[in-house]
């Protein structure tokens, strides 16, 4: 019976794409710093992954209060997919190598990760085009200028195009990417990139 193991980085309140269609056994782990009332440790979650990988039938949906970042460093049993939705823009452009390394030894070789991002060329080309004078300007705006920057608290610290995924997720020859698709649609915005890149080595 195929098992899936599915790691959730960011993930607030969203669940990866396809999910619910997913056959039983599964082991989702949700992880996001934002977290409220979550009693969960890191070693809670070792033993329920172990105790999942030892052939148990029940399926696990956890969610952990824990930095990225730290929950990668810290944590050493590889899952078979990592889901990063609207996430990786907010990894400093000087972290994004070793954010990339961390991704690959949270995975299993052969896994992959899903992840979805602003398309900076696509709000670049929606700058140039638009017109202020227009009626819809203020709306489009918002959408623009949310996408671009984003709450100062949690703010879009890196630039993500077609191109750029390339180079960094293939720069170390850890990962290929083997799928991309532009204009993606996601929470009613179709700016995104949605990309998916498997590990290699």
């Amino acid at each position: 019976m195929k098992r899936t193991t599915i790691l959730n980085l960011g993930a607030g309140k969203l669940k990866p794409l396809g999910y619910e269609k997913l056959e039983a056994p599964k082991f989702l782990l949700n992880v996001d710093s934002s977290y409220y009332c979550n009693t969960l440790e890191i070693k809670d979650v070792i033993d329920a992954h172990q105790f999942f990988l030892e052939g148990d039938d029940k399926s696990f949906e956890l969610y952990l209060k824990e930095n990225a970042f730290t929950f990668l460093e810290r944590y050493h049993i590889p899952f078979g997919r990592i889901v990063l939705y609207r996430f990786l823009e907010h990894v400093k452009r000087t972290n994004v190598p070793y954010f990339i390394y961390l991704l690959s030894t949270g995975l299993e070789i052969g896994g992959e990760i899903d992840c979805i991002v602003p398309d900076y060329h696509t709000l670049a080309t929606r700058i140039i085009k638009e017109r202020t004078g227009s009626s819809n300007f203020e709306k489009e705006d918002i959408l623009t200028t949310s996408e671009l920057l984003n709450e100062p608290e949690m703010p879009h610290a890196s630039i993500w195009t077609t191109a750029r995924v390339y180079h960094f997720f293939q720069l170390e020859g850890r990962f290929t990417v083997t799928h991309l698709k532009e204009k993606f649609s996601f929470d009613g915005r179709d700016i995104y990139l949605r990309f998916f890149a498997e590990r290699i080595r």
